[in-house]
């Protein structure tokens, strides 16, 4: 996986830009799937790495390194009343992380379910956004 100047770099930018937890979240989300779309090799190694020791501990340690980030973004909403304070945010990136990846593979798939992957996505963003609105709703 390249560092600079592809799928790490982008999304170290979007959580360093200004703007609200949610924001930032998203602009790293759709970073991702740009990623996912310009290099869909490398995105495949990064979801599905070679079974070879040294590749799995390295993929294991970017995943960690963006999974930390989105975590932090999350903590970040959680402090601003935005996103409900009820998950535990080292646990919801991981999960994000992994629903992410199963619908990108989607694309590798010649069956129907290739086609309904942008329904999929809206479906991940509406249960992401659905903590924001019940955080929203719990505010004093």
């Amino acid at each position: 996986m390249v560092r600079q100047g592809g799928k790490s770099a982008g999304i170290a930018r979007a959580y360093a830009a200004s703007g609200t937890p949610l924001r930032r979240i998203r602009a790293a989300s759709a970073a991702y799937v740009r990623f996912a779309a310009e290099r869909p090799h490398q995105f495949r190694l990064l979801a599905d790495p070679p079974d070879e020791p040294a590749a799995l501990e390295r993929v294991a340690d970017l995943v960690d390194e963006q999974n930390t980030k989105l975590a932090a973004a999350l903590s970040d909403g959680i402090t601003d009343g935005t996103i409900t304070p009820d998950i535990d945010p080292r646990t919801a990136a991981t999960a994000l992380w992994a629903a992410m990846n199963g619908i990108l593979g989607l694309s590798w798939r010649a069956d129907r379910l290739h086609r309904h992957r942008d329904r999929y996505f809206l479906n991940i963003s509406s249960t992401a956004g659905g903590s924001v609105r019940q955080a929203q709703r719990c505010r004093p």
